[in-house]
């Protein structure tokens, strides 16, 4: 059978972070020089990539976010929020071990760059939809969870199992704080919608992570009792989920459209008809841009 994805081509500049721009095969992190590994990502809200000092010691991720203007409009402002507010999560939860640490200032070309943000290196691989995490995880990732929570701060995306790490000893560790939500970050909101807003993303949190659990590893949920889980899991399930779902279904639908369109997907739109070489993860690479060994050291 012929891969429908043969039949596509690479993203247009415009939908990536930093256009058609190779990742920087050298960087400096807190006056280290780094060079590039392994591109990780690349989407139209950031370019990640790992890199390795050149004097030794553990990597670094560095995730370069949006500049590249899109239909004659700038984004350079936003990849400068998104840059900060990676910082700002990362910082909020400097203490908890799971949560690898912020490593300071990036410096592309002699010039620091604020839409960069560089933390440290994790070995491990996502969380599949399907896999079957070994004992102790789920309870590990709900103690990881609710100390995020202790912290004032909620994760938003866990509907997404690949946003946990699975380290070689089987624990869960956080890295993507793109979407979530402070109440003291709140921006225009005032304070009493913020903090109403926080409870409510953490109990979506607790939610998706419940959802995770029955799926995956039923037999750690009420004694493996399939009708008591799905009874807990109704109780969780926040009552505008359905509602959310309804309006952002259609968004998915239109961005998968669009891609279509524009001939970086094929069929019905799904990231799997978009072209590969793929990196670490199954994520995705535009085929011009290097890449190097998906296998963490």
């Amino acid at each position: 059978m012929r891969d429908a994805r043969s039949s596509t081509k690479a993203r247009p500049a415009w939908l990536l972070a930093i256009g058609t721009a190779e990742p920087a095969a050298e960087v400096t992190i807190a006056g280290r020089a780094y060079r590039l590994v392994e591109l990780l990502k690349a989407d139209a809200f950031a370019l990640t990539a790992r890199y390795r000092p050149a004097d030794g010691g553990g990597d670094a991720v560095v995730k370069r976010c949006r500049t590249q203007p899109a239909l004659g409009v700038p984004f350079r402002w936003l990849g400068r929020r998104l840059a900060d507010r990676e910082r700002f999560f990362h910082r909020r939860l400097a203490d908890l071990p799971e949560v690898p640490v912020d490593l300071g200032e990036v410096v592309i070309d002699d010039r620091p760059e604020p839409n960069a943000f560089a933390r440290a290196w994790v070995v491990g691989e996502p969380l599949q939809r399907d896999a079957r995490p070994g004992d102790g995880f789920f309870e590990a990732a709900e103690a990881l969870v609710a100390a995020v929570h202790a912290r004032g701060v909620a994760l938003v995306d866990l509907d997404k199992a690949d946003n946990f790490i699975v380290d070689p000893r089987g624990r869960p560790h956080l890295l993507d704080f793109q979407l979530a939500l402070a109440a003291d970050r709140r921006g225009f909101l005032p304070a009493w919608l913020a903090v109403r807003g926080l409870a409510t993303q953490q109990r979506c949190d607790r939610y998706h992570l419940l959802k995770h659990r029955i799926r995956q590893r039923p037999d750690t949920v009420c004694a493996g009792d399939a009708a008591a889980a799905a009874s807990e899991l109704d109780a969780l399930r926040p009552p505008w989920i359905r509602f959310w779902r309804r309006i952002w279904r259609p968004v998915i639908l239109t961005r998968r459209r669009l891609l279509v369109r524009l001939g970086v997907r094929s069929g019905d739109g799904t990231a799997a008809t978009e072209p590969p070489p793929r990196g670490r993860g199954g994520l995705r690479i535009p085929p011009r841009l290097p890449q190097t060994s998906r296998t963490p050291s």
